[in-house]
């Protein structure tokens, strides 16, 4: 069995991200479920691990890591070998390129479709028109800079930023989101799920959320 220990959701898209890079990596994790609608994220001794009380979680031997973009990173620094540079490449350029987009997802791009998706799922109501507004300015945004030549955010390969946004795009087919008004963004999904890293980690996915939805009717 691995030594690392792997604390997460598959619901949540920060973990999926996580779980996606790791199988290209080939990194094996000791997976350990926390469901967060159940409050487990409060048990004691989760939060003396993580005391945010939140998933992803990444536990490598003696050491503790929040925070999926930063578990990201680390993975690819530790276990990463020549045949994933592409993921992160060495160039000072297109690394911090990568790193800009991480940081764009995560104050921009993942609040506006989580927001979004928060508001129907579990508030059982129609978006407000600002979440609506959000949402769209971001993924017009997306499709228009990011999208225009190449499948994925950089190219014909995915890096770390594509693992951090493919997730939460995909979040949106929670809710039979139609986003074929966004060609761009249409394409890096259909290359995204030809993958083979995303197979096991989306069936997951997919089992868990159609348990969670079963009887459940979105308001949108």
């Amino acid at each position: 069995m691995s030594n690392i220990d792997f604390y997460y959701f598959v619901v949540s898209p920060y973990c999926r991200s996580v779980l996606y890079a790791a199988e290209v990596l080939d990194v094996k994790l000791n997976k350990k479920v926390i469901n967060l609608l159940k409050g487990e994220q409060k048990n004691e001794e989760f939060v003396k691990l993580n005391p945010h009380h939140k998933v992803p979680t990444l536990v490598d031997g003696d050491f503790v890591l929040g925070e999926s973009r930063s578990i990201l990173t680390y993975l690819f620094n530790k276990y990463g070998k020549s045949k994933h540079e592409y993921l992160y490449p060495k160039d000072l350029k297109k690394r911090a390129k990568i790193e800009q987009f991480l940081y764009y997802t995560a104050t921009t791009v993942a609040p506006a479709v989580l927001g979004y998706f928060a508001g129907i799922f579990f508030g059982k109501r129609k978006p407000t028109e600002e979440e609506t507004t959000k949402l769209e300015t971001a993924l017009n945004d997306l499709d228009k800079i990011y999208f225009q030549n190449s499948p994925f955010i950089f190219g014909d390969k995915p890096t770390l930023a594509d693992f951090d946004l493919a997730p939460v795009i995909l979040h949106l087919e929670l809710l039979k989101y139609d986003y074929s008004k966004y060609p761009g963004i249409s394409k890096f999904i259909a290359a995204v799920k030809k993958s083979d890293w995303i197979t096991d980690t989306e069936l997951e996915f997919k089992q868990t959320a159609e348990a969670l939805m079963k009887d459940f009717k979105p308001s949108a």
